[in-house]
């Protein structure tokens, strides 16, 4: 439960080559949470970035029938001109 320690071991693992993926609370893929999360998937972590003190994880539905509502999505107000270049921002689904 240490933020910290999760985010070094994320990166740790980015560094050395290893294929990242998460998964969200059982539940069938119809349940889908109000942020977009598609219960009881698997999601491939697609990159780990940390830009201006923002700790960020792309992530992909295999599927791609549902998009990310929360923070940090498409069109969050948390991305600012400077961050969406820093980081290739584009809006694509």
């Amino acid at each position: 439960r240490d933020p910290d320690r999760l985010w070094s071991r994320l990166t740790g693992f980015v560094h050395a080559g290893y294929l990242l993926g998460a998964g969200s609370p059982a539940g069938t893929d119809t349940d889908v949470s109000a942020e977009g999360i598609v219960q009881g998937h698997a999601y491939a972590c697609l990159r780990v970035a940390e830009e201006e003190g923002h700790r960020l994880l792309q992530l992909r539905n295999p599927w791609g029938r549902t998009e990310w509502r929360g923070d940090w999505s498409d069109a969050s107000h948390l991305w600012t001109p400077r961050l969406k270049a820093r980081l290739g921002w584009r809006d694509a689904d």
